[in-house]
């Protein structure tokens, strides 16, 4: 009986312990970001991609929804993750010079989604160089 007692009373002891000094991690956000890398690590990552004609439709199905008088000059980046269907993050360049990204889902029918609007800077923006 006096064992089991020891035991329990120098259990919780370190527990209490333990849970009292725990120093808060700090996450450097842009080495958690899936963008920065190429996730060829990662199975489901995001990888990078090439301009294709899928990309293309889904940059029109953004960009017929934004407020804008401005054209897309090109497309910069697209990056693609292979989920129920397929998720791209697209950098694009509009004609009067600024570069914006924006995230859509096309499932498996085909049908496009925007899951992030359009905003202004790359979807890299904040990785290490």
């Amino acid at each position: 009986m006096t064992r089991l007692a020891l035991t329990i009373a120098t259990t919780c002891l370190l527990l209490s312990a333990c849970s009292g000094s725990e120093t808060p991690i700090e996450e450097d956000t842009a080495a958690v970001s899936p963008f920065c890398s190429d996730g060829k690590a990662m199975p489901g990552g995001w990888r990078s991609a090439e301009v294709s004609e899928e990309a293309k439709v889904a940059l029109d199905f953004v960009v017929e929804r934004m407020n804008s008088a401005a054209n897309v000059q090109e497309i910069l980046a697209v990056k693609m993750q292979v989920v129920a269907g397929l998720n791209y993050a697209i950098d694009f360049q509009l004609d009067n010079g600024e570069i914006w990204n924006t995230r859509v889902y096309q499932d498996l029918k085909g049908n496009f989604e925007m899951t992030q609007p359009a905003k202004r800077g790359s979807m890299s923006d904040g990785c290490p160089q």
